[in-house]
Formats: C-alpha cells, sequence, structure tokens
C-alpha cells in the first residue's frame, strides 16, 4: 500500500499525534514524485523554485513546497494522469458571468477523497445506519451535472444508511434560471417532521434561513425533528438582501424552528480545487484532519505566520493523483489556533474573510442571486 492510501485509512483523522507526521511527509514527497513526473507545469514550477520532493524531511519543509494560487484553475486545465482516467469532473457554482473553477479525479484519487469523508464524519459523529430523509438545500445534480456543490451535497448522503427520500430545493423554471421551490420545500418538511424518521438537511445556509424565516412569516409551528437529525451547510452565508447571517443566530432559529440541537449542525468548508471537506466540530471551528496541513502566509510578503495569526491561507495534502493540487494558496484569510475546547486534538481554523474580489466569493453570491429571484 502506499503511504498516500495508508495515510487516508487513518480511522480518526481527527486525532492530531506527532507520531503521524512522519507518514504524512512520506505521502507528501510521494505526491510530489509524481506530479514533478507527470505535469510539466508542476516540473517547471519546481525546477523554477529549485525544489526537490526529496529535500522534504520535517515539517518546517512544507512551506517550501512550490505552491499554486487556486485562481489558476479558472484559467487552466492542468492534469497529471492522461485524460482517459478522469472519472469525474466538477466545477465551481460560480457566479453569474465569473469563470468557474475545475477540477478532475481519476479513481484512486475519488476513493481517497470518499474515505476522508467517512472518516471524518464517523468521528464527528454524523454516521449513521438507519435510512434517511433529506433536504438538498442546492442543485439537483440530475439537472447540474458538473457543479461541485450538487456532487458534494449528494456525496455526503453516504454518511447514512441510505436516503429514504430527497427533496431538492432548487427548480429550473421555463427560463432555465434556478429558483428555491419553498413551497414543495416547506410541504416536504412538514411531511418528514411527521416521519419516525431522521431528517439531514444540507446545503446552501442562506436559503434554510429563507426556510425558516418563511415558517415565522406563514406562522408554521415550530417542528419536532427526530433526535437523530443533523444539518451540514456549505457556502452561501448571505440573505436575500447580502447581509451576513451569524452562524450562531443559525443555530438557535434551527433549534427553535425545527428542533434540531446546535451539536447537531455542522458547516463545511470547502473549495472545489481541493475537495478534502473541513467540518466544524461541536464548537463551531472548521478541524484540519490528519491527511492535511494549512499554513498562513502573510499577505504581500508571504513569510509563513505563526498560530493565531491572520493572513492568507495555503492548504496542502497529497491525496489527489490527478491535478498537481497538493498545494493551493487561496484567496481566503484565516487564522490557525490550536487547543480546541471540543477536545478534539486536531488544530482548527476560522475564516476571516475573502481577499479577492467580488467573483472570488462565488457560492455566496450564487445562493443570494438566487434567493432574490424567489
Amino acid at each position: 500500500m502506499s503511504a498516500i492510501d495508508r495515510l487516508f485509512s487513518d480511522p480518526l483523522p481527527l486525532d492530531f499525534e506527532q507520531a503521524k507526521d512522519p507518514l504524512f511527509l512520506e505521502a507528501m514527497r510521494e505526491a510530489l514524485s509524481h506530479h514533478q513526473k507527470n505535469s510539466p507545469e508542476f516540473a517547471s514550477l519546481c525546477a523554477e523554485e529549485e525544489f526537490d520532493p526529496s529535500s522534504l524531511v520535517d515539517g518546517e519543509d512544507l512551506q517550501r513546497i512550490p505552491f499554486l494560487f487556486v485562481n489558476v484553475f479558472k484559467e487552466y486545465q492542468l492534469l497529471s494522469v492522461p485524460k482517459e482516467e478522469i472519472v469525474l469532473a466538477l466545477t465551481s457554482s460560480g457566479t453569474t458571468g465569473s469563470k468557474k473553477s475545475q477540477n478532475y479525479w481519476d479513481a484512486p484519487s475519488l476513493k481517497r477523497l470518499d474515505d476522508s469523508v467517512l472518516s471524518i464524519g464517523n468521528q464527528l459523529g454524523l454516521f449513521q445506519l438507519e435510512p434517511t430523509n433529506y433536504i438538498l438545500f442546492g442543485y439537483d445534480p440530475r439537472e447540474a451535472l458538473d457543479v461541485g456543490t450538487a456532487w458534494s451535497d449528494e456525496n455526503i448522503q453516504r454518511l447514512t444508511g441510505g436516503a429514504k427520500e430527497v427533496c431538492y430545493v432548487l427548480k429550473k423554471d421555463a427560463e432555465g434560471e434556478y429558483r428555491f421551490d419553498l413551497e414543495g420545500t416547506l410541504e416536504a418538511l412538514i411531511r418528514f417532521a411527521a416521519s419516525n424518521l431522521p431528517l439531514r438537511l444540507i446545503g446552501f445556509p442562506s436559503f434554510m434561513h429563507f426556510l425558516v424565516q418563511a415558517m415565522k412569516e406563514t406562522n408554521t409551528p415550530p417542528l419536532s425533528l427526530h433526535p437523530h437529525s443533523a444539518v451540514i451547510t456549505g457556502g452561501g452565508w448571505k440573505n436575500h438582501r447580502g447581509e451576513e447571517i451569524p452562524f450562531s443566530d443559525f443555530c438557535q432559529e434551527l433549534n427553535h424552528q425545527l428542533g434540531i440541537l446546535p451539536e447537531r449542525i455542522h458547516d463545511i468548508y470547502g473549495l472545489v480545487e481541493h475537495g478534502i471537506p473541513y467540518f466544524t466540530c461541536s464548537k463551531g471551528r472548521f478541524h484540519i484532519p490528519s491527511f492535511c496541513r494549512i499554513l498562513i502566509r502573510r499577505p504581500g510578503t508571504l513569510e509563513v505566520l505563526p498560530p493565531g495569526e491572520r493572513g492568507l491561507m495555503q492548504i496542502m495534502s497529497p491525496y489527489m493523483r490527478s491535478v498537481p493540487t497538493i498545494s493551493l494558496l487561496t484567496s481566503d484569510y484565516a487564522r490557525v489556533e490550536e487547543n480546541c475546547p471540543c477536545g478534539l486534538s486536531s488544530p482548527t481554523f476560522r475564516i476571516l474573510g475573502r481577499g479577492g474580489v467580488v467573483k472570488h466569493k462565488g457560492c455566496a453570491i450564487k445562493a443570494a442571486e438566487i434567493l432574490g429571484r424567489t
């Protein structure tokens, strides 16, 4: 078994131990050598930076790995495998008129990604065997075939023993534009609440907020969902007026209107260019799994900053074989923190804002655009 596959077989990825560091470094050397050999563009970058994968011997060396700026994948298709080996191609949801990021998975990369979702979800208590109803606050993958959020919303269903019934909240109108089917979603929510099955709400939090606000405005009584129900959000934290929805307020309103406990509400940070999902714990912090590392760099100088400092976030993981996304500098401002009070030993991070212009805000603006048409 390769070092990369051994790394992704970790059943407790949110437990950080120094004993796991050598395997991560071995996996990174393995992945770097693959991309250097099979991606001419990445090989040129390594040559320009005079970087040799064999020089990666300790944690301090991680900051020397050449990185690609995340927006490169809006402009170029970079592959480290033949095109015929690609089994999944996804784009970001994007904003109207903007270029969309893209990523491509071969079978080994996709399996590692699937394994990461299962192992992280299991450690957070999100894995359950009982059949579950779903309301997906996003795109129906049968219509939005290559949109990353649609695929990821579907993939998270693997954390339960199968979907009993699925309701997709976004429907295409006669002009081909997506609209939020508020009436149909509210009807499905009430029907699911009356069943004896758990319900999972997955997708854009702005749509969930819009739904519970509609419940209040229509005097729909608060519901009491099955205690195993859960919420998994991702992207789109602005309402239809463009205002940010505070996470604490969001948890409180879902608890009051739907009876979902705050510790059963998890947010996910993700990039289509990266793929690995970062889940929040019961304290609302994004945890870094053992098969990833995050550095924070000072804008301008790009020097690596210590934990607690605010800067641009660089994310690294060796899982991807098909595209050289092993080290990405994002346009997100973040801060890495240690010693989370939830009890998990992995470090955490907080997203503090975006360093890019409006077009970099993808999911949040796309969600707001759709709500504006509802």
